[in-house]
């Protein structure tokens, strides 16, 4: 059983189903979530786990979160958005601080958005009734927020930036 404990390594957690730790899941399996998938593979929006395609060059399409192809970070590269249609567009380098991420174009009436440096802790603050956006640092702990993205330690609760609840093997 894993209701009060982790599984380990190679094994994950169907919470939902058995209860168990169950075997991850090799490539074209059906699966609901990238942790039941077996290491190098997520579970794509059809719901089979499969080997990610990693874009290494800007100026490549990409497909943003879901299915890919991914943006490689360790090469400095984000998706961009089409910001009225949502549709991901190309690989570009991530934006560094106090650079425009949201870019609109009023004559044309579109607008990209471009990823900030997440390695460099930056978030996009945009501001939508100006129609603009700036890579900004993450705020840290009791710093007032909108959402996880904005707060260092990723958690926005109750509208301040707060350490999550602390995981006890990171205490080990």
């Amino acid at each position: 059983s894993c209701a009060d404990r982790d599984c380990r390594y190679g094994l994950y957690c169907d919470d939902e189903g058995t209860g168990n730790c169950e075997t991850q899941l090799a490539a074209g399996a059906s699966c609901y979530w990238d942790e039941q998938c077996e290491l190098g593979l997520f579970c794509n929006s059809n719901g089979e786990c499969t080997v990610p395609v990693v874009v290494t060059s800007a100026g490549e399409a990409c497909g943003g979160y879901d299915d890919g192809p991914f943006c490689s970070v360790a090469d400095g590269l984000g998706c961009t958005m089409d910001v009225g249609t949502e549709a991901w567009n190309t690989c570009e380098p991530f934006r560094q601080l106090n650079e425009d991420c949201l870019e609109v174009n009023l004559q044309t009436e579109t607008g990209t958005f471009y990823p900030c440096d997440m390695l460099a802790g930056l978030y996009c603050d945009m501001d939508f009734e100006l129609m603009t956006g700036t890579c900004v640092a993450k705020k840290g702990a009791d710093a007032a927020c909108e959402d996880d993205e904005q707060c260092q330690s990723d958690w926005c609760d109750q509208g301040f930036c707060s350490d999550p609840t602390p995981d006890p093997c990171d205490q080990w």
